[in-house]
């Protein structure tokens, strides 16, 4: 059981945030905290009532992150409430001068620097991966499933703050560890309390200085699997001659829920009966697919074809060969084909092709995906639009079925640390490919048959007949 470290590092963390300020512009007027540890990952959001208290106009407001959740930041979305704004979406970057290993500085800029005394509203909401650990980590077949999750009571803001509340949803049977306090905190005005499904801290109607900051360790139960991709290739085809974007996806799936203490029984399973009741372990795999028109769907393993699927409204339903418990592994594939006119939008030779980034399992962590597009043989690259997450990209060509020049153009993208919830962003390439590239793979295929069919009249010309001499 790792509490006793975990617990240290909180601390070590948490009770020590020695950081660089970044100018003293604002101040919280009011600050809403809201964290969801409903699925296996946890989101969190901010609303945030903010006042100019600066001298001039400003149109930066820098947002703070614990730094121990650095790396484990997915997905970061400021939006602007008040003042109303047609496009409310917000511009933030890292700012690695003023960051430390203790706080992570986000800086998000405003469409128009904000008077002095003026308000604004901003809306902060990110996804954190790898938070929830099982404590215990092993357990007997059936058992009760707790997770550890370590966050901070208070907003560790840049600047002050007048109101501040905080709500957790999905923390079932909640457990605050005890932990070591700062000797001028009283614990007793930092207990939560039940409201709803929620627990609540606050609010709390005092002067927060920036960074203040109190760690926080809870248990709950959850009893749902913990899934987590390490692997995702996406394969995407292209044919402008069939009309058809086939897709292809390999899977490297783990369960990271509570791992048996002993070996799996497949007796002691089926007399428990546990696919009845919520249960930690993954009995069955749902993916949705595009809400269009979808056909020759398959399901397929490292041993072969999986005949336990059920493909239906748009959803694909997959039953593993064996329930994946805490701990265990699956590798898988799955592929389907769609319709290109869907997805593609053309005038003249220029092309642009819009998919979803993900359309994989629900409730999930990506540590790594790959994503090829596999653009017709003789298609010209042009570019793509920006991706959340990217590492790194590159072209390349690969050889299929009928390719006679160059084979198909590959281009591949690689990102990190996802989410299921990204499926509802796009990704946009833009490449060129004409009738003259369309009709140059069978001109070309038919002069080769054609240099066949000739040679072998020819070579049928040729008398190699022994005739016996005069």
């Amino acid at each position: 059981m790792r509490l006793i470290p975990l617990v240290a590092l909180i601390c070590s963390f948490l009770l020590a945030v020695h950081a660089q300020a970044p100018p003293q512009s604002w101040e919280n007027v009011k600050y809403e905290r809201l964290v969801d540890v409903l699925k296996s990952y946890v989101k969190e959001r901010h609303v945030i009532h903010a006042r100019n208290i600066a001298s001039e106009p400003t149109s930066e407001y820098y947002f703070a992150v614990p730094g121990f959740v650095r790396d484990d930041v997915a997905l970061f979305i400021p939006t602007l409430e008040v003042p109303r704004q047609q496009d409310p979406l917000l511009q933030a970057q890292r700012v690695p001068e003023l960051s430390s290993p203790d706080v992570v500085y986000y800086k998000i800029q405003l469409p128009y620097p904000i008077a002095p005394k003026s308000q604004i509203h901003i809306t902060v909401s990110y996804v954190l991966t790898n938070q929830l650990e099982p404590a215990p980590e092993k357990g007997p077949m059936g058992a009760e499933q707790r997770l550890f999750f370590k966050t901070t009571k208070l907003a560790l803001s840049a600047y002050d703050t007048l109101s501040y509340e905080l709500k957790i949803l999905g923390a079932n049977k909640p457990q605050e560890m005890t932990l070591e306090l700062p000797s001028d905190v009283d614990p007793e005005e930092f207990k939560a309390s039940g409201r709803d499904s929620f627990l609540v801290y606050g609010p709390y109607q005092k002067t927060f200085k920036p960074l203040s900051n109190l760690p926080l360790a809870l248990i709950f139960t959850k009893n749902q699997p913990l899934p987590f991709v390490n692997l995702l290739k996406r394969d995407i085809w292209v044919s402008h001659w069939s009309d058809s974007l086939q897709l292809e996806e390999y899977y490297e799936l783990t369960n990271k829920g509570i791992q048996l203490d002993k070996g799996f029984s497949r007796v002691d399973w089926m007399n428990g009966r546990y696919t009845m009741r919520p249960s930690p372990v993954i009995t069955s795999i749902q993916i949705p697919l595009p809400k269009v028109k979808t056909s020759e769907v398959y399901f397929v393993d490292k041993v072969g074809n999986v005949s336990t699927s059920l493909f239906h409204n748009n959803e694909l339903v997959l039953k593993p060969r064996f329930p994946i418990f805490g701990g265990w592994n699956y590798n898988f594939t799955i592929g389907w084909t769609s319709p290109l006119s869907k997805f593609l939008k053309s005038e003249g030779d220029r092309h642009v092709l819009r998919v979803p980034l993900l359309d994989g399992l629900n409730d999930a962590t990506y540590d790594r995906v790959e994503i090829s597009f596999f653009l017709p043989e003789g298609a010209k690259f042009v570019g793509f639009d920006d991706i959340l997450n990217l590492k790194e990209w590159k072209i390349d060509h690969k050889f299929s079925y009928l390719d006679i020049t160059t084979g198909h153009t590959q281009v591949t993208f690689v990102l990190e640390n996802m989410v299921d919830e990204m499926r509802n962003v796009d990704i946009l390439i833009e490449y060129e490919y004409g009738l003259a590239d369309m009709l140059r793979k069978p001109a070309t295929a038919a002069v080769y048959i054609f240099g066949a069919l000739l040679g072998l009249y020819l070579l049928r010309k040729i008398d190699l007949s022994i005739k016996p001499s005069a």
